[in-house]
């Protein structure tokens, strides 16, 4: 039979870009908490940026610490996109560093466009993917681990329309779709040793849609992290 002839360039590869997988959405705002007796405020800075902030193992990532693995699904089809299709080329498949991001799927041909979402990390705790049997854009369902340990950078990535055409490499480009909170004290705050920190009535469970880059959140909680961490009084130390 004549057929194509399958080379190892055929297969499905992506690149890290810089300014590509570490597009942070830079965002800031400022919260003042005080104690039930004393002076003892605080000030929480939420940013998705991790400058000069001590941090927990909860940390953002760059193309330099980036994680080791992704999920990857793709749809392939000729013709127009529409929210009708579903995920039957590639669904959840996990890519890794180790394959330099290379998938064992291949380019479907020029006879096909191709359209991938990602996310980051492959195996991600209490993250849920839309089922393969869920035609249109991909949703993300996820509710965030309890422990600041546990807790992850949650990156997500999407291509337009691209044809099915063998390339060397395509190029994705992940955002950053959590909020980090970053602690340290405030003005006039009584020296001696924080031993817990209580963070309440923000979401913690959420579907995020590729479609629209954006939350429909659920679940109103609370975080608590017990700490043993000693303060001199001095405004602008560095807590969480």
């Amino acid at each position: 039979e004549n057929i194509p002839e399958i080379k190892e360039s055929n297969r499905i590869r992506f690149e890290l870009q810089d300014g590509g997988w570490n597009a942070i959405k830079s965002k800031t705002s400022v919260r003042h908490l005080s104690g039930p007796s004393f002076q003892d405020t605080l000030y929480v800075h939420i940013s998705s940026t991790d400058e000069g902030i001590a941090q927990t193992k909860a940390n953002s990532v760059t193309t330099e610490n980036f994680h080791k693995s992704l999920g990857l699904t793709a749809f392939r089809y000729s013709g127009d996109w529409t929210e009708s299709l579903c995920p039957d080329y590639i669904y959840n498949e996990e890519l890794t560093e180790d394959s330099n991001w290379t998938s064992s799927h291949r380019w479907p041909g020029s006879l096909f466009n191709i359209k991938f979402f990602a996310y980051a990390p492959y195996g991600c705790e209490n993250l849920t993917l839309s089922g393969k049997e869920y035609c249109g854009t991909p949703l993300l369902t996820y509710e965030v681990p309890d422990k600041a340990e546990d807790q992850t950078d949650l990156t997500v990535a999407t291509t337009g329309e691209l044809s099915g055409a063998s390339i060397p490499s395509a190029s994705l480009s992940f955002s950053h779709i959590l909020t980090g909170v970053r602690i340290h004290t405030g003005e006039n705050i009584i020296p001696g040793k924080i031993t817990r920190i209580s963070i309440n009535g923000i979401y913690g469970k959420g579907t995020y849609s590729y479609a629209t880059n954006s939350w429909e959140t659920d679940a109103i909680k609370s975080f608590t992290q017990n700490t043993d961490i000693a303060i001199s009084g001095n405004a602008g130390e560095s807590i969480m």
